[in-house]
């Protein structure tokens, strides 16, 4: 049986949680509080208080009023994600099918946010509905130095050769532009085969253009 704690043992939780930004998603971590029961009955006298919101089961957010909501502003599917990593200590990245939209090459919303992590698998469906899935992946998948070049190639992945249109081509090459040289040439050797020669194909198309790509300092 939990001992309720006394109002005094909920000060130092609720002073910590006010030095965290608005809008900030935590679980019920890093607080002063030993006994994790007892933290929990706090966590739950602050969320009938109104200082935070309970999104999941052990997770919470501390809200940001929205004048316009009359409310307050529930956090992004990635909010949510990168505070799960980051209290994982794990990486993630988008899926192939998230690639492809963040990217520009589809213009299907995803019905669901899924993420590749090194950490667990696990599906987490928030208070409001929305769900994100996360699933387990070789952590090569992590190795790349560039996020966009690690998005190309996941969408590509999805895509697959045979289905590439024009349209995504001329697309990857315009996002291709914005890759500086190094970092291309240090994540092309972790894709594909067929993907490393499109990626290549389509990188000489911008040299010809514009001259050779000079390396970052």
């Amino acid at each position: 049986m939990v001992t309720i704690p006394p109002e005094s043992a909920t000060h130092p939780v609720r002073s910590h949680i006010k030095t965290m930004e608005r809008g900030t998603v935590f679980l019920p971590d890093g607080f002063p509080v030993k006994d994790r029961a007892v933290l929990r009955v706090i966590l739950s006298r602050l969320v009938k208080e109104g200082l935070i919101t309970r999104i999941a089961p052990g997770l919470y957010l501390y809200p940001r009023p929205s004048p316009v909501l009359g409310t307050y502003a529930m956090p992004s599917l990635d909010d949510v994600a990168r505070a799960l990593a980051s209290h994982e200590k794990a990486n993630i990245a988008y899926s192939g099918v998230h690639a492809l939209n963040r990217l520009g090459l589809s213009t299907q919303v995803p019905t669901k946010a899924v993420y590749l992590t090194d950490g667990s698998s696990r599906k987490i469906t928030l208070e409001d509905g929305r769900t994100l899935l996360f699933k387990k992946v070789a952590a090569k998948n992590f190795a790349y130095t560039s996020t966009v070049m690690q998005m190309i190639v996941f969408a590509l992945r999805e895509i697959g050769e045979k289905a590439l249109t024009e349209e995504m081509i001329s697309r990857i090459r315009r996002i291709l532009s914005t890759v500086p040289a190094d970092d291309f040439h240090a994540d092309i050797r972790l894709a594909p085969e067929w993907i490393q020669k499109n990626l290549m194909d389509l990188m000489e198309d911008q040299q010809d253009v514009h001259g050779p790509l000079k390396p970052t300092v």
